[in-house]
């Protein structure tokens, strides 16, 4: 009884050093005041360094307090290692190696926004959507996005295993090998009779001139183009500016987008410029769960300008403005400061883009585990940290082949609309 009396006496005086004055009844709760705030961490601070039990690192407890802090705001503000740092300012421009995996944390899980065209990740099947659950054995519930980011990270020729689920079904452990790889922004396909198909895999800063030189391409070849399908299915995004030129490019007049933010500083309009090609070219662009940030606001630039109509599914709904402000200790603050919106200014952050015309990619979804290199079924709970593999399944091999735009069906169905001259949503898909 005397060593619970002094434990409870000992907390009592200690709590005076880290709380306020405690308030009248029947008063109001009061706020503390931001000078107030930032004692009571220096104080909480101190006193973990004169009394706590065990051996902590003093730098650790303030990163974990800014980490904290930041992920009260939203998955995109982070503080980022100057190792980190240096990988997000040539994040896009280094698309060239590793996995081609593009994630984004919700609540406490990592969520796949698309696989990039050509990579391991889309060979082995995985798709927007798909969560990851562990690397290498270890789940990733706890871990930072920096911790996810430097467990995918590889040179050609490492391996690593992904434990990765797809809706309900059971969890399935992908074993990827990081290539290297040279992936083109934009490819082209003439689909016969006037009509043709361009496929947008992420927005980089050389895109605006292979877009031009695809134009150019369609406009000598064929001087009355029918039809245009813009394919942004699984498009993770990229440089934004890339996705307005692009936009630009094809609307000649109106409004390409518009951002929304607390600060006016960062509210702004950004108008399209005189003179477009392909002008009077019917377009349809396709779209998924996958086509996120960039890619969504030169979706919603030709929807709101009614230059062409959206087939397919929602879109990811990843629509947020940075800044990257350097710090002294050589890591960084990336912060969200505003928001994009459409052409309406309705905003695309967490809602995406409807399609005019809904269209499920039937034969574009492939099983994420009859198309993995090597994997196993992952019948077993957590075991801590550790996740106990069970039952290695044979390695498929013959799996199905990717799809092109003359066997996709999403493809062929937006030639046949643009065939039709349907009406779409109002739109109406200019004659021959």
């Amino acid at each position: 009884m005397g060593k619970q009396l002094f434990i409870a006496a000992t907390a009592l005086l200690l709590l005076p050093a880290v709380m306020a004055a405690p308030q009248a009844a029947g008063e109001p709760p009061q706020s503390a005041t931001a000078a107030e705030t930032d004692a009571m961490l220096l104080d909480v601070l101190a006193r973990i360094r004169q009394d706590y039990a065990g051996e902590v690192s003093e730098a650790e407890l303030r990163q974990a307090a800014l980490r904290a802090m930041l992920d009260k705001l939203d998955p995109q503000s982070q503080l980022l290692s100057p190792d980190r740092f240096k990988t997000v300012m040539n994040a896009v421009e280094s698309r060239d190696q590793g996995l081609g995996l593009d994630l984004e944390r919700r609540a406490k899980s990592y969520v796949v926004i698309a696989p990039i065209d050509g990579t391991p990740a889309a060979e082995a099947g995985v798709e927007p959507g798909d969560h990851l659950l562990a690397i290498d054995g270890v789940a990733v519930d706890d871990m930072s996005h920096e911790q996810v980011l430097e467990g995918l990270r590889g040179t050609p020729g490492d391996r690593v295993k992904l434990l990765m689920q797809r809706g309900f079904s059971a969890p399935v452990l992908l074993e990827l090998e990081h290539a290297s790889y040279r992936k083109l922004p934009v490819t082209g396909t003439d689909m016969g009779d006037g009509y043709h198909y361009l496929r947008l895999a992420f927005f980089s800063t050389d895109l605006l001139r292979h877009l031009r030189d695809h134009f150019q391409r369609i406009e000598a070849s064929d001087p009355a183009p029918k039809g245009l399908v813009i394919d942004l299915r699984n498009n993770p995004g990229g440089i934004i500016d890339a996705a307005i030129e692009s936009a630009d490019l094809l609307l000649g007049e109106g409004v390409i987008t518009r951002t929304i933010s607390r600060k006016q500083d960062f509210d702004r309009t950004v108008m399209a410029t005189p003179g477009a090609q392909l002008a009077g070219v019917p377009i349809i662009v396709l779209i998924n769960r996958g086509t996120a940030s960039a890619a969504e606001l030169f979706a919603a630039a030709l929807q709101g300008n009614r230059r062409a109509v959206l087939q397919g599914t929602a879109t990811f709904g990843k629509g947020s403005m940075q800044e990257i402000v350097p710090l002294a200790s050589g890591e960084a603050l990336r912060l969200t400061i505003a928001y994009y919106a459409t052409p309406a200014g309705i905003p695309i952050d967490g809602q995406g883009l409807a399609p005019d015309l809904l269209v499920h990619d039937r034969g574009a979804t492939r099983d994420l585990q009859a198309t993995a290199m090597s994997r196993s079924i992952l019948p077993g709970l957590i075991s801590g940290q550790e996740w106990a593999f069970k039952g290695r399944a044979t390695m498929v091999e013959n799996p199905a082949p990717p799809l092109t735009p003359e066997t996709d069906p999403a493809v062929q169905q937006a030639i046949n609309t643009l065939k039709g001259r349907r009406l779409l949503s109002g739109f109406e898909l200019a004659p021959e």
